[in-house]
């Protein structure tokens, strides 16, 4: 991606730099982590910007490319600041770790790839034990998934002695 004035997804192919993505809502915000969906060629990158450009985003935004036209074909809503994602390639499940901001606590949110148009379902972290009770979690970086369980692994940034998710 771009950075500096303006964020933008960047092209490459073994040749190198071959354009831009088309079709971003704005170049507001900070494009930060990614994921890609197999079944579909599928990316999704998460945006700290809310979908309008608001930056930080409460909730956050989800750019969804289309990696056969090299365009973006959605912006949708998701995890508050947007900091790690994982995918399960075979159930179709994005989950995006949310950092704070300085009004919210950081989310999770879990998104069904093939029905992106249904929202997201955020997971309860309610029985993190938070190191204050004026601290706000953050969630992000690394979001790994376990396709042979199901379970998903998520690193605890922040707002609590806690370090991993499960």
């Amino acid at each position: 991606g771009f950075t500096r004035d303006r964020t933008g997804l960047a092209i490459f192919s073994a040749d190198g730099f071959r354009g831009e993505v088309s079709g971003q809502l704005h170049g507001a915000g900070r494009l930060t982590f990614g994921a890609h969906h197999s079944a579909t060629n599928r990316f999704f990158v998460g945006n700290a910007a809310d979908v309008t450009g608001n930056n930080p985003g409460v909730p956050g935004s989800l750019v969804v490319v289309d990696g056969n036209a090299d365009a973006v074909i959605d912006t949708i809503e998701t995890a508050n600041s947007p900091f790690g994602m994982g995918l399960n390639q075979a159930t179709g499940k994005l989950y995006v770790a949310g950092f704070n901001t300085a009004i919210a606590t950081g989310t999770i949110a879990i998104h069904d790839v093939d029905n992106l148009a249904a929202g997201y379902v955020t997971a309860d972290t309610s029985a993190i034990p938070l190191q204050s009770a004026t601290a706000f979690l953050s969630f992000g970086r690394h979001v790994v998934v376990n396709p042979v369980t199901g379970k998903v692994y998520i690193m605890i940034l922040n707002g609590s002695n806690s370090s991993i998710l499960v």
